[in-house]
C-alpha cells in the first residue's frame, strides 16, 4: 500500500516528480474512471453551510444549543456581526 501511495501523492524521496493524476480525475466517481474520493474543499463548503443552515434554524442538537447559549444569546444568526463574535472570543 505504501509505494501505490508515494507514487500516487509523490510522498517520498523515491518519486520526486509531478503527479501522474489530476486531483479532478482521483475525485472522479469509480464509473468515470477515478478513486471516488470526496474533494475536500468541495466538503469542507458542503459541512460549513450545514452548521451555519443548522445555527440559523436552530437545529436540535447540542452544539447548536451551545453556540446559542455561549455566542449568540438570543441574537438571530442574521443579525450577527463580525466585532460581535470577536467581542466575544470566537
Amino acid at each position: 500500500m505504501q509505494p501505490r501511495r508515494n507514487y500516487l501523492w509523490c510522498s517520498s524521496d523515491k518519486y520526486l516528480r509531478l503527479s501522474p493524476v489530476s486531483w479532478d480525475q482521483v475525485c472522479k466517481a469509480k464509473t468515470f474512471g477515478g478513486l471516488g474520493l470526496h474533494d475536500i474543499s468541495d466538503w469542507n463548503k458542503a459541512m460549513t453551510t450545514k452548521y451555519v443552515w443548522d445555527v440559523a434554524h436552530r437545529g436540535d442538537n447540542r452544539w447548536v444549543r451551545w453556540i446559542h447559549g455561549h455566542y449568540l444569546k438570543n441574537i438571530s444568526w442574521w443579525h450577527i456581526t463580525h466585532a460581535r463574535l470577536i467581542a466575544v472570543g470566537a
